[in-house]
């Protein structure tokens, strides 16, 4: 289970966006009001939730069950940390649980903050802000 509505968020923007020229005055512009659109739908309905700005965020939760005999590895993330899948596009959900199972959280958070680093302007992935909390909380049964 993820929570993707952020993604779903300032959609048009977000494309405006990744069509302009890198380094440019108009992508500058496109990347203000991309975040603009963000904070404008932050904590509100039908927009997307963050706890760390107000704690009745938790109550939006996407919550879920599943039975533990289906569950051979897990992984909680914040948004910075499942940037691979939602941001980056570098790998999907299994790819990134691959990369925690054999290389563990640490190597993880260092491979996204390369790829951050890798793309100082945001101009090859399009995203609010270069850099983003990178937390995981890893689970590999070995049944």
């Amino acid at each position: 289970m993820t929570d993707d509505r952020l993604a779903h968020m300032a959609a048009e923007a977000r494309q405006t966006l990744a069509a302009m020229a890198p380094d440019s005055e108009e992508r500058r512009r496109a990347h203000q009001i991309l975040v603009r659109q963000e904070r404008g739908l932050r904590n509100t309905p039908g927009g997307y939730w963050v706890v760390a700005a107000d704690p009745q965020a938790a109550h939006h939760a996407l919550t879920g069950t599943e039975p533990a005999t289906d569950i051979q590895r897990a992984a909680l993330l914040t948004d910075g940390a499942a940037r691979p899948v939602t941001t980056f596009h570098t790998t999907d959900w299994n790819g990134l649980l691959d990369l925690l199972t054999h290389h563990g959280p640490r190597a993880t958070i260092h491979t996204i903050r390369e790829t951050e680093h890798s793309d100082p302007h945001l101009n090859r992935r399009p995203r609010s802000k270069q850099h983003d909390d990178a937390t995981i909380a890893h689970l590999h049964l070995h049944l």
